[in-house]
């Protein structure tokens, strides 16, 4: 049996824009099988102790906010390995022939650029998802605790200026399913 490689939806953008949604709602317009991965699904399964508020949160992942009253996570040695391990596992998914929709908030200036050394050579749509800053203060007003509000704001520099996106989405203009069928079709061109 010949194997060929898989590719990548790589939706990206802050918190709070519908990167998920977008996931959720892109998976099922496929015609083959995707695997939703992203940087949550890793935070989630990263220890205490080396999280926000851990006694090794240094070396791992940390909240500051700055005196603009945004949010953003830094990370340490373990973290910047856990993110450099990410990399390599969705590239080793693809390769393998496995399709992923891979959620990412870029959490410092080098993540895209890893994220795109990592992936050379491979079939991926790069999708950009933007909206208007007041609108994503809102949803994420609704959905986070009072602590973790003013990522969206912390995060969003890091992907305003992105011109080499294949595919960029007003997630505050467009619902999920809507976002999810411009991917779609992108994905098919």
């Amino acid at each position: 049996m010949t194997r060929r490689g898989g590719s990548v939806v790589f939706l990206f953008g802050t918190s709070s824009v519908g990167k998920t949604s977008t996931a959720e709602a892109l998976q099922p317009l496929l015609d083959e099988p995707y695997l939703i991965l992203g940087l949550d699904a890793f935070f989630g399964a990263w220890p205490d102790r080396w999280g926000n508020g851990g006694e090794s949160e240094r070396d791992g992942f940390w909240y500051e906010r700055p005196e603009d009253g945004s949010l953003v996570i830094r990370c340490g040695e373990h973290g910047e390995r856990l993110l450099a391990g990410t990399r390599a596992a969705v590239r080793g998914l693809v390769a393998s022939g496995v399709n992923v929709i891979y959620d990412e908030m870029p959490i410092h200036e080098g993540v895209l650029p890893g994220w795109r050394d990592a992936l050379a050579g491979l079939d991926v749509l790069w999708v950009r998802l933007i909206g208007d800053q007041s609108e994503l203060d809102a949803r994420e007003a609704a959905r986070s605790k009072p602590q973790y509000r003013g990522l969206s704001r912390g995060h969003a520099p890091l992907v305003e200026e992105v011109a080499w996106a294949n595919l960029t989405l007003d997630a505050t203009r467009l619902a999920p399913h809507a976002r999810a069928a411009h991917t779609a079709r992108a994905l098919r061109h």
